[in-house]
């Protein structure tokens, strides 16, 4: 390919050179570099397979591993030094007038001496006969793992060195079935296993925004965070595909193509769950599940060949490693909770990001609280375990240079577990991102309501581009704070708390819950009132279920008021416990709250109150896009025609135009959600 590589070649049978194009990783030759470069501006890059060699080099596999980047490679630096230098304190770094470079030193090299030069780094690599070096370009993901996987065991022969460098392919060695010690893999002919990821079908709930997402052609809400962060903790060289059934349906060649059929789902998804693992075993495919569903619910599910609970950074290097001895067990569960520093950015190349509302990351788990109906604690813990800054931004990173402008939602239950991390490391991380990538992204959280008395963590999150946060308020009626032991909500003035908030540039979407024990039959109308006063927009109301697991399951089993498993969807009219205050007279004050709230009228008057009141940042900047133009076309066709709500759709129209001009896309953005929550709630009400 050059001339140096072929001196390479003819002097060092033995030898072999590893580089790869994403942020101009080279190892030692300054014309390997530039004709990488040439070759790599042809087709699209990405994070893979920089990770992977840097992997190994921090394995050390590798003995010579350099990474070169400048201002223009910045996620070179937030991404891949804080793994490498974890990983391997050997790593070292150093800069000249224009370049960052990262290295491993070079074994032989003196531990305590200085930091190498660049020309004495190629002349090491030149004279040390025990270098180990591979040259591949490779056009895809399977070529890069099948390289990589050659790679590990053992050096490459002269013939396959070359075929690589003439061909720019993969070297085609039949890698041996042994598994590695560090990654185990199954004793296949092929040596790779075929995975198909599965996440079912949401019902048409509150928060699935069905309604809402048919304006701007979109599938559903989000993607399946979950499970694309398991597939990226599968081996690197396995074929993997992922079908979201809330984006389109799962196929009967989908399911034979697959050695095995992953399923990963919340309580709520039980029943597309279930249709998922019938449909596999009818096909002669073994299923594996895991996520909350199946953690918390196995003993439901004994037809699930391989069950893998609790966190997967825990469980699932237990099933991969039976799965190299053919050894494997139908449950597998661990005690403790994951460091998830060490958990890797999920696998976005497995979904099209077109298809979605908005993207989502996780920053943290666990909540410090403990209420009584919460099984947050249950799952994750009580001590919030964060992610470090580099992975927040390197995670941003990733979906941005996917090609994802729009929302990101941080799927933490109480973001601001941690505030003083917050403060001190990932908002100003977070704020140094989006400045420097102009704002390409709106962020939204939950937190618990004291987030309202830390002026400070208010701000630095409004100015990292945060402009909404639910939050759980639960109840007006203090007893039943007191109740289910909702600390942070206690002896407090919940209304002002959330005007402070929406002040701010955050706006409030509330949940609220009915049926506690404690409440008297006044709670419905005070409620309703709480609601509208506060400019609460999007207000999720649901009736008050037992999760297994939980405290309150915990004493209404003693108490002996246990009917059923709940549904997982709190809004759907089900209780899976006797309610102390008389059934009906609850079915019928939770019916009422529900036709108050989102009856039109009542409705779009909140939005213009919450708008009145709503500071929005200035960073913020809203890019008009053609389904933004779209939406606006429907909702004037089935909100302002045709919809029931015309009068106050059209009154919000021109008040908001011509009052608040700035807030005019939210104003319609709030009308469509109202179409949907309208929608929903209606069914539910009809099929009483």
């Amino acid at each position: 390919m050059t001339a140096v590589m072929r001196e390479v070649l003819k002097s060092n049978r033995d030898r072999y050179v590893l580089a790869t194009g994403a942020y101009n990783l080279i190892i030692g030759y300054p014309n390997l570099r530039r004709t990488l470069e040439k070759r790599l501006r042809q087709f699209r890059t990405d994070y893979i397979d920089v990770f992977l060699f840097g992997q190994l080099a921090a394995q050390g596999v590798l003995d010579v591993f350099m990474l070169r980047y400048n201002a223009a490679h910045r996620g070179a630096e937030q991404d891949i030094f804080p793994y490498l230098q974890q990983h391997n304190p050997g790593i070292v770094s150093y800069t000249t007038t224009r370049w960052t470079y990262l290295l491993r030193r070079p074994k032989g090299w003196p531990k305590d001496g200085p930091v190498p030069t660049t020309g004495q780094i190629y002349r090491f690599v030149l004279s040390n006969a025990h270098v180990h070096v591979c040259l591949t370009a490779p056009r895809s993901g399977r070529q890069l793992a099948e390289n990589v996987a050659a790679l590990r065991q053992g050096p490459l022969d002269a013939d396959e060195m070359q075929f690589i460098v003439s061909t720019s392919g993969s070297c085609k060695r039949k890698v041996s079935s042994d598994p590695p010690q560090d990654r185990p893999r199954p004793s296949k002919e092929r040596g790779l296993m075929r995975i198909l990821l599965t996440y079912p079908e949401n019902p048409d709930t509150f928060w699935s925004y069905r309604h809402a997402l048919r304006f701007v052609s979109k599938k559903s809400s989000f993607p399946p965070l979950g499970l694309l962060t398991v597939a990226a903790m599968l081996p690197g060289e396995w074929e993997k595909k992922l079908v979201d059934l809330n984006v389109r349906t799962l196929r009967d060649e989908e399911v034979r193509w697959a050695d095995y059929v992953l399923v990963s789902a919340m309580s709520i998804q039980r029943e597309s769950a279930r249709q998922i693992i019938q449909k596999s075993k009818a096909l002669g495919r073994k299923v594996v599940a895991g996520g909350p569903l199946f953690t918390s619910h196995f003993d439901e599910f004994e037809d699930v060949d391989h069950l893998v609970l609790n966190e997967a950074e825990l469980t699932l290097p237990q099933f991969l490693s039976d799965l190299g001895k053919n050894e494997l067990k139908h449950l597998y569960r661990a005690d403790g909770w994951a460091d998830i520093t060490r958990t890797p950015i999920p696998s976005w190349e497995l979904i099209d990001l077109k298809k979605y509302g908005s993207m989502n990351i996780q920053y943290s788990r666990g909540c410090p609280y403990d209420c009584e109906f919460c099984d947050i604690t249950v799952l994750y813990g009580r001590a919030p375990r964060t992610k470090t800054k580099e992975q927040v931004t390197g995670e941003l990173e990733a979906l941005y240079r996917r090609g994802w402008r729009g929302g990101v939602f941080f799927v933490d239950d109480n973001f601001i577990g941690n505030k003083e991390k917050l403060k001190k490391e990932i908002l100003p991380s977070i704020i140094e991102w989006m400045e420097w990538r102009k704002h390409p992204f709106a962020l939204n959280t939950e937190a618990s309501i004291n987030l309202a008395d830390d002026d400070e963590l208010m701000r630095l999150m409004v100015r990292a581009g945060f402009d909404g946060v639910f939050v759980g308020i639960e109840s007006p009626n203090e007893e039943s704070l007191i109740e289910c032991k909702k600390i942070p909500n206690r002896n407090r003035d919940l209304m002002s708390s959330v005007k402070k908030l929406q002040k701010s540039g955050l706006e409030v979407q509330g949940g609220f819950i009915v049926g506690f024990d404690k409440d008297p039959e006044s709670i419905f109308d005070k409620l309703i009132q709480f609601i509208q006063e506060s400019g609460i927009v999007t207000a999720m109301v649901g009736l008050l279920n037992a999760p297994r697991g939980t405290k309150l399951y915990q004493r209404l089993l003693k108490e002996g008021r246990l009917l059923s498993s709940m549904t997982g969807n709190n809004t759907d009219f089900s209780m899976n416990f006797t309610p102390k205050m008389n059934y009906e007279t609850l079915l019928n004050g939770y019916r009422k709250i529900l036709s108050e709230i989102y009856a039109p009228k009542q409705y779009y008057a909140r939005v213009k109150s919450f708008l009145r009141e709503y500071k929005p940042t200035q960073a913020k900047v809203f890019r008009m896009r053609i389904e933004h133009v779209r939406a606006l076309v429907k909702s004037v066709v089935l909100l302002g025609i045709a919809g029931k709500e015309r009068v106050y759709y059209w009154k919000l129209f021109f008040w908001s135009l011509f009052r608040r001009p700035r807030l005019f896309p939210m104003a319609m953005t709030f009308a469509i959600y109202g179409f949907h929550f309208r929608r929903v709630f209606e069914h539910y009400l009809g099929s009483l």
